[in-house]
């Protein structure tokens, strides 16, 4: 598991469970998502999403962005 991003899930567990449950190849997307953003502001706004994205069951941010909409 990659420890910096699980970190930032820390305070709940059902996230931290499901992240420890995914793929390395998921868990270093979201890493990469996340640290790769320069601005603190736009670091801050992808943790949001992933804490949604992972919250709502998907492994990804694409799979989120595929789902059927209502």
């Amino acid at each position: 598991m990659i420890p910096q991003v699980a970190d930032l899930l820390a305070d709940d567990p059902k996230l931290t469970a499901f992240f420890a449950d995914l793929t390395v190849g998921y868990q270093r997307e979201w890493a990469r998502y996340i640290f790769g953003a320069k601005a603190d502001d736009t670091k801050a706004r992808h943790i949001a999403d992933m804490r949604k994205i992972l919250a709502a069951g998907y492994k990804s941010k694409r799979a989120y962005g595929s789902r059927p909409k209502d």
